[in-house]
């Protein structure tokens, strides 16, 4: 379920915000389409707006989704709401405030585009290196104000979640309004994007390996007693170990170098002798692994026409007195991660 917040900040007012990471967004040279950006999972981090309009009304909404697992291969608050007003003075204006005025009117504008905002901010500032000392003194309240405004070219956005969990994403939109008679009216142009993640919570990693297991077929053969009979004996059994080449596909949580541990599943590659392995490895670096589970593959038994120690009535061989059932046994397998299949 998506949380839906909506956090209503004016640029009027200055907001600090202490994060690990302060994550900015241009509202001129970025895309409004941009890529992820992407956080460790419980990391605080910060979200600010840069280039933005001294006097503009800006809204930012965010919602919290789950990132998608790959397949195998803010409530409002306000943080000002002060109309600035150009201060008419009753007397006539001193020479300063002549020169100063209207650069004071034109960053006050709140309906100025942002790509008009820095200019008018980087004029600001050139007119007022060249004021002398005595414009300067004369002046000096509203040069306050000027600078001020002009220094209030961005916003800290806070009321949104300062970090995030395993495989979430945080999508914030931000929404320029136009201002009219001190209100919020239409939005101006497209909403800015910016998206949060900490990416998937794991990955399926792809393995290629042996299995081992112990070798429990039975075989049998007829054994002539030299009466004409021919009696059915299992074969001496020598305890070997079987060896299956498989694939198999685990899911790896822990994206760290270093051991990890996660889920198995896999499939032996000889198709004509079907496998299917399920448990969890343990694998160092991401390419070297080493599982342990359960194992259902083939296995010889003796077919149930025939019992051992009786008469066959003929001479038979191995395969007619035996059949293939499956059955479940231990595994151990060493498994290696390649670009492609070693088979």
């Amino acid at each position: 379920m998506k949380n839906l917040l909506i956090a209503l900040i004016l640029i009027t007012a200055s907001i600090n915000v202490s994060a690990k990471e302060e994550i900015k967004i241009d509202l001129i040279s970025d895309e409004k389409k941009p890529s992820p950006t992407v956080v460790n999972s419980g990391e605080e981090f910060s979200y600010k707006l840069i280039n933005t309009a001294p006097s503009g009304l800006y809204e930012t909404t965010f919602f919290v989704e789950s990132v998608e697992i790959p397949a195998l291969t803010i409530g409002k608050v306000k943080s000002g709401d002060k109309v600035l007003e150009v201060q008419v003075p009753v007397v006539p204006p001193k020479a300063c405030e002549t020169k100063l005025i209207p650069i004071h009117k034109n960053l006050s504008d709140r309906n100025m585009s942002e790509e008009k905002a820095k200019t008018a901010i980087n004029h600001a500032y050139n007119k007022l290196k060249e004021l002398d000392e005595d414009d300067q003194a004369a002046c000096v309240t509203l040069i306050n104000k000027i600078k001020k405004l002009a220094n209030n070219n961005s916003l800290q956005v806070s009321n949104i979640p300062k970090s995030l969990p395993s495989g979430k994403k945080l999508t914030l939109l931000t929404t320029r309004y136009k201002v009219e008679n001190g209100k919020k009216s239409q939005p101006i142009g497209e909403p800015w994007k910016k998206i949060i993640t900490t990416g998937s919570p794991g990955n399926w990693d792809t393995t290629f390996g042996f299995v081992f297991t112990k070798d429990d077929n039975e075989d049998y053969y007829t054994k002539d007693d030299g009466a004409g009979n021919y009696i059915v004996t299992r074969k001496e059994d020598h305890s070997g170990l079987s060896l299956t080449p498989s694939v198999f596909f685990s899911w790896m949580p822990d994206k760290g170098t270093g051991l990890t541990y996660g889920f198995t599943a896999g499939l032996g590659i000889d198709l004509t002798n079907p496998a299917i392995m399920v448990g969890g490895n343990v694998i160092f670096n991401r390419n070297l692994g080493i599982s342990i589970g359960l194992i259902v593959n083939k296995r010889k038994r003796l077919d149930g026409r025939y019992k051992e120690g009786e008469d066959a009535g003929s001479d038979l061989g191995d395969d007619a007195l035996t059949e293939d059932v499956y059955r479940k046994s231990p595994f151990v397998a060493i498994t290696y991660r390649f670009n492609e299949s070693p088979f």
